[in-house]
């Protein structure tokens, strides 16, 4: 079966081999059919040839133009680039030291406030010194002060009236009058003293309110030393009735009062004052205070505690 199948198929070929045709061949290169053709352009005329030359001369000449206008272009393209490039190099210049001094300014800055900040601390901390040398200034001065009136107390004069006396009228010769002893208690000189008193015969007790009015004249007195003293004599305007002496002397209705201011200056050169105010009443026989010895008549010396100032 096999066998048979093959032969019917080689057969079929043989066949189909008697029935081609050989290819017709192509006849090329002649006259009939040839392989170039040649296009023969017809004859121009003078004129068009002149026309023609002219069209490719002014031609020629626009594409010289339109290469010399391109060329400037571009040489100014490339002179426009560098200043472009010149000028990136340029901002890029400026920008870095703009950049710098942003910085340096920064920098400055921050210095600048740690300058304010230190200044600030110091004048703080000077107002802190000044204020606590203010404070130690016034203490010393305070304390020089002090030292110099606590010197001035315990060096200064002091004038006292610590020892009195009186006369009692005896015609033609005595009025009534009191004997005031001025006695320096400091350790310096009073100088520049002087002395406004007053003595009068005035009601014993006094009734009411009495001024002891002080006299305008000033008597100077010469200065006193220290533990030194000095006596005045103020006396009564005039005599009294010689029948009310010894009343007066026992402070019967009236006695006699001794009054007046004691003006001086201190070494310092401070004006003081001293003000005594006192009056007197005779005693019987007694021991004399100045002698110890007995004497016929004895005074007792009161003071007003309201008239008697030292300052």
């Amino acid at each position: 079966m096999v066998s048979a199948t093959l032969v019917n198929a080689q057969d079929k070929i043989d066949q189909f081999s008697s029935t081609k045709q050989p290819p017709k061949t192509m006849q090329q290169g002649t006259e009939s059919v040839p392989i170039f053709v040649q296009i023969i352009n017809p004859k121009k005329s003078d004129k068009e040839a002149a026309e023609e030359t002219a069209g490719q001369t002014e031609h020629a000449i626009n594409e010289r133009e339109t290469v010399i206008t391109n060329r400037r272009l571009l040489y100014a393209t490339w002179v426009l680039g560098g200043i472009a490039l010149l000028q990136l190099f340029v901002y890029g210049y400026q920008a870095g030291q703009m950049r710098q001094t942003v910085r340096a300014s920064g920098e400055q800055s921050e210095a600048m406030e740690r300058s304010i900040r230190e200044a600030t601390r110091l004048a703080a901390a000077m107002e802190d010194t000044a204020q606590s040398m203010a404070t130690s200034s016034e203490a010393a001065k305070e304390s020089v002060q002090t030292l110099k009136e606590r010197t001035a107390a315990q060096m200064r004069a002091y004038l006292t009236t610590p020892q009195s006396g009186a006369i009692y009228q005896e015609r033609p010769r005595l009025k009534f009058q009191g004997k005031i002893s001025i006695f320096n208690a400091g350790h310096t000189p009073a100088n520049h003293v002087s002395h406004r008193s007053m003595a009068a015969i005035l009601n014993h007790p006094i009734v009411g309110k009495f001024d002891f009015p002080i006299p305008n004249t000033e008597f100077p007195l010469p200065p006193i030393g220290p533990q030194q003293s000095i006596t005045i004599s103020p006396l009564v305007d005039d005599y009294v009735h010689d029948d009310s002496v010894s009343d007066i002397k026992t402070g019967k209705g009236k006695c006699l009062y001794t009054w007046g201011i004691i003006s001086y200056e201190d070494i310092f050169k401070v004006r003081h004052e001293t003000r005594y105010c006192q009056h007197y009443i005779w005693s019987k026989r007694g021991p004399c205070p100045q002698n110890n010895m007995v004497a016929d008549e004895i005074i007792d010396v009161y003071f007003a505690l309201e008239h008697n100032s030292v300052t």
